[in-house]
């Protein structure tokens, strides 16, 4: 999978995170100020990756406080099987960029609430 199908992906269940949020009465998901397509404009991909071929999936799971910052970010890779070194480059690239985005956070009865994202 490469960084655009991951992107979509990361994208998709962050739209259907919200859908499943937005259903109940007193919960407003987070989401980015800049709109969702922030996620795959700020992620670059990393020129030596590119030119190793590497392409790989990854999960991204972190918090969102109640000032908007991402917290406690994790990227992992979906398998181990294929993982090589230049992935690393890849993963620090996605990780770097995506704790950048500012959110607007998670509201429970209108107070902001710390929320997870996966």
């Amino acid at each position: 999978m490469n960084l655009s199908k991951f992107l979509i992906s990361l994208i998709v269940v962050f739209a259907n995170m919200q859908n499943l949020l937005s259903q109940s009465t007193s919960i407003v998901p987070p989401e980015p100020v800049e709109g969702w397509d922030v996620i795959q404009e700020s992620i670059t991909y990393p020129i030596l990756a590119r030119r190793a071929g590497v392409e790989s999936a990854f999960n991204a799971i972190f918090r969102i406080d109640t000032p908007g910052n991402v917290k406690n970010l994790e990227i992992k890779p979906l398998s181990h099987d294929n993982f090589a070194k230049n992935d690393y480059l890849l993963l620090e690239t996605v990780k770097q960029n995506l704790s950048k985005i500012k959110w607007i956070p998670a509201q429970w009865q209108g107070e902001k609430i710390v929320s997870e994202v996966k």
